[in-house]
């Protein structure tokens, strides 16, 4: 019985996921500073940009370039 609700329901439904790699490949591609790199070496248009091609290539890394 949930003690504050008085209840058999629990309040809350807790679920997990697996994160796998992911983490530490993030991890490790803002240690090594790649995202700024790539910044700094391609020329690009920030005006016309949400977010810059160094975090669109975290995104690509992360996402598997569509084999995950």
């Amino acid at each position: 019985m949930h003690i504050e609700t008085g209840s058999k329901a629990s309040p809350q439904h807790y679920s997990s996921q697996a994160l796998e790699h992911l983490g530490l490949v993030a991890g490790m591609y803002d240690e090594l500073g790649l995202g700024e790199l790539i910044d700094r070496v391609m020329v690009q248009d920030e005006s016309s940009r949400i977010i810059s091609l160094g975090q669109s290539v975290k995104a690509m890394v992360l996402n598997g370039l569509g084999f995950a």
